[in-house]
Parts: C-alpha cells; structure tokens; sequence
C-alpha cells in the first residue's frame, strides 16, 4: 500500500473555491491515478460548509456526490476523509467566502 501527498488545496481568504488540482500530472497513464484520495486539514474552523467537487476540464466543477449518505461529501475541521477519484481535476469549495485562507492536503493512497 503507498501513501503518497499529491496537493496542497488552498482556498484564499475572501473566496470559495480552492485551487484545482489534476490527478494525471506526472502520470504516464490514468491507470496511475491513486485508488483512493484522502484529504487532511488542521484547520479548527471553516467560514461555510467545505465540499469535495470534481471535473473532467477544470471549468465545470460538480460536488462528489456519496449514494450511500444521500448527500454531498463535505469536509470536517481537523479531521481527514477519504474519496474514491471521480473525475480528472479535484478542487474543494467553501458555501461562503471563507474569512481566513484555508489549506486543505491531499494524498494518493494506492495498491501499486
């Protein structure tokens, strides 16, 4: 099993979105992209609501919808969760613009 950090998920202060990152960067293939992304963050507070979006081009985000909860994946304060890849480019995006910037790490975890 690897364990490996990918990106560093920033929302500035006074935004929503965060930057995007895309899981092929440095991959000769797709197949590389790791199995499973944790996303870590020590931040004690949130401004709004953080939830977990994806896209196929990096313009057209859509949040990471969960069947099992019924609901859109959000991200606790100082905690981690882990997500199955969805779609090309990851980004996490805040229901208001957050008051402080705000870091949010995210790691591959893979079999190979």
């Amino acid at each position: 099993m690897r364990f490996y950090f990918l990106a560093t998920l920033t929302i500035p202060n006074g935004t929503k979105p965060s930057n995007a990152h895309d899981l092929w960067l440095g991959r000769v293939e797709p197949s590389e992209v790791p199995e499973r992304i944790v996303l870590y963050t020590e931040e004690g507070t949130f401004t709004g609501a953080i939830t977990v979006q994806w896209s196929d081009d990096d313009t057209n985000f859509v949040a990471h919808y969960d069947s099992t909860r019924g609901a859109n994946v959000t991200l606790p304060t100082a905690t981690s969760i882990a997500i199955d890849p969805m779609q090309r480019y990851l980004r996490v995006n805040s229901a208001s613009n957050e008051g402080a910037a705000r870091e949010i790490l995210a790691f591959g975890l893979s079999e190979r």
